[in-house]
Order: C-alpha cells, then sequence, then structure tokens
C-alpha cells in the first residue's frame, strides 16, 4: 500500500485492518481520525505526521520514527512499540493501554495529560519532557530514564520505580501510590 492510498483510506473513513505497512515513508501525511487494529507499522518514518484523534489496537510500531508527530487524543491499545522514537512528537490527552515502550524514546515530548495503563516501559526514556500530568498505573519502569523531566501532578500507581532514575526532575503535587522507592 502507497502511503497516498493509506492516507485516502484513513480520510475515507474505513479501518486498517490486519495490513502490513513496514517501513513505509509517512512524514507529515494526514493520518488524523484514523482506525488501525492489528497492523504492522514496524520501522515506518510518521516524523511530523498529525494522528490526531487516532486509536491503534494491537498495531506494531517497533523501531518506528514519530518524532515530532502529533499525537492528540490518540489511543493505543495492546501495541507493540518497543525501540519507537518519539522524541519531540505532542502527547496531549493519549492513552498507552496494556502496550509494550519498552527502550522507546520519548524526549522532549510535550505530553500534556497521558497516561501510561499496565504497560511496559523498561529502559524507555523521558528526558526533558514537559506534562501538564502523567498517569502510570501497574506499569513496569525498570531503569526508565525520567531525567530532566517536568513530572507536575504526576501519579505512580502500583510501579517499582528503583532502578528508575530522576536526576533534576520537578515533582510539584506528584502522587507515589503503593510504589516502591
Amino acid at each position: 500500500m502507497t502511503p497516498t492510498r493509506l492516507q485516502a483510506m484513513v480520510k475515507g473513513g474505513q479501518e486498517i485492518r490486519e495490513r502490513s505497512l513496514r517501513g513505509l515513508d509517512l512524514r507529515g501525511l494526514d493520518l488524523s481520525g484514523g482506525l488501525f487494529a492489528r497492523s504492522d507499522f514496524t520501522g515506518a518514518n510518521f516524523e511530523g505526521a498529525n494522528l490526531e484523534g487516532s486509536v491503534f489496537d494491537d498495531c506494531r510500531f517497533e523501531g518506528a520514527g514519530l518524532g515530532a508527530a502529533r499525537l492528540v487524543d490518540c489511543v493505543f491499545s495492546a501495541c507493540k512499540a518497543s525501540g519507537a522514537r518519539m522524541d519531540g512528537a505532542v502527547l496531549h490527552d493519549v492513552m498507552f493501554h496494556r502496550s509494550d515502550l519498552s527502550g522507546a524514546s520519548l524526549q522532549r515530548v510535550d505530553a500534556g495529560v497521558t497516561s501510561f495503563d499496565h504497560c511496559t516501559l523498561d529502559g524507555a526514556s523521558f528526558c526533558a519532557a514537559v506534562s501538564e500530568s502523567l498517569v502510570f498505573y501497574g506499569c513496569t519502569l525498570e531503569r526508565t530514564d525520567f531525567s530532566g523531566t517536568s513530572l507536575p501532578k504526576a501519579t505512580f500507581y502500583q510501579t517499582d520505580l528503583r532502578t528508575a532514575a530522576f536526576a533534576g526532575c520537578d515533582f510539584d503535587k506528584a502522587i507515589f501510590i503503593e510504589c516502591d522507592l
């Protein structure tokens, strides 16, 4: 499938289901409002793409580039995004549910209000990210790097933070509930 065809299908309201879109160059495309199920975006380049309001269910993003992408009001459920690069992306009102983002790079993201529910974030980097509020519920965060991150009103619930790095973080009104510190 070509990037132009994919964009036309999304804009036409079609669900993108069980498609292999591995390695596609989707830079700068408007894929807002897309519904994606069990599709493979491994190694795809979404640099600067608009994915606002999109829903991704059981999709693969391993090694995908989402730098500077607009991911406002998106839902990622049961997605595999290990090693994904989201540096500089806008993530306002995004929900990650039971997704694997191990080793993902979310450096300098503008996260607004974003939640991670039962996600694997081992080895991920949130360095220099800014947010209004981040929620980590039941996540694994081994060796996750939050260095220099602004975490006002962040909520960490039932997470093991013993190996996470928090050098130079701002924890104004942050909440830690049932966490291992």
